[in-house]
């Protein structure tokens, strides 16, 4: 399972980037969202194209104050594609957030 650590942010700033995938090859993956914040605050999970222009899907997601997990499952990227967690507004206190991935097999024919 890949995991892509997050740096910490002090006081971020609304639309800051927490945490990003990069690029990731294509496949069905099950995404865990772990974060260590300071206080309540309501991220966005992005799956973004390739060319890191667009968000292709997003889901929000309130954490509260302390360590919190959000699963994700069944997420399907493109080639190239990747996952980002982006902080929705601006707060004061700290946060850092870490991103797993795990990549299903593919399914297969029943007999």
């Amino acid at each position: 399972m890949p995991w892509f650590e997050g740096a910490e942010f002090t006081n971020p700033p609304g639309a800051q980037v927490l945490v990003d995938s990069g690029p990731i090859f294509a496949g069905t993956f099950d995404v865990l969202v772990a974060a260590q914040n300071s206080k309540a605050v309501t991220v966005t999970i992005e799956r973004r194209n390739a060319a890191n222009t667009t968000t292709v899907q997003s889901r929000r997601v309130r954490l509260g104050t302390g360590f919190e997990e959000a699963n994700l499952l069944a997420i399907v990227l493109g080639s190239g594609e990747r996952v980002r967690v982006v902080n929705d507004s601006g707060f004061t206190g700290v946060i850092e957030v870490d991103l797993f991935m795990a990549a299903r097999p593919p399914l297969q024919a029943m007999q």
